[in-house]
């Protein structure tokens, strides 16, 4: 563990046991890489929506006993992990939310017509030897990637 991620697990550690110092100062932290991220991402599901997708990070960062935050085990400096999570984040709520046209109507998601059978089992093939490949790195190097 670097000099930071222990100073960093530290900083969360106090933040998790109610110091309200540490617990100001990590929620700066989150709020000021979120924003980085967020600023960063170029998706037209983003746009108009920052503010809250925002919110729903933080929350997401707090709720069900501050869960998230407990996996943070300091291998990575803070602001890495907390980009790490929030670029997943931001990019499943685009993903899974409704697009929508310019005057307000959802767009119809519509299938490529190349997805033939074959194409899809070969997807699904190469998505199962990428996930196998991921499975057999350690924890340094799957945190990595």
């Amino acid at each position: 563990m670097s000099e930071q991620g222990a100073r960093d697990l530290e900083l969360v550690r106090r933040a998790l046991a109610g110091d309200d110092g540490s617990r100001r100062e990590l929620v700066d932290r989150i709020d000021r890489s979120a924003r980085s991220c967020l600023h960063e991402i170029r998706s037209p599901g983003v746009r108009g929506r920052e503010q809250d997708l925002l919110q729903r990070f933080q929350l997401a960062m707090l709720e069900n006993d501050h869960r998230a935050l407990k996996s943070f085990e300091g291998r990575a400096s803070l602001h890495t992990w907390i980009r790490v999570s929030a670029t997943r984040f931001f990019l499943r709520q685009v993903r899974n939310s409704p697009r929508e046209s310019p005057e307000g109507e959802d767009i119809l998601e519509v299938s490529d017509p190349s997805d033939s059978p074959e194409k899809l089992a070969e997807r699904r093939s190469i998505a199962n030897t990428v996930r196998s490949a991921l499975a057999d790195l350690d924890d340094e190097d799957r945190l990595l990637v």
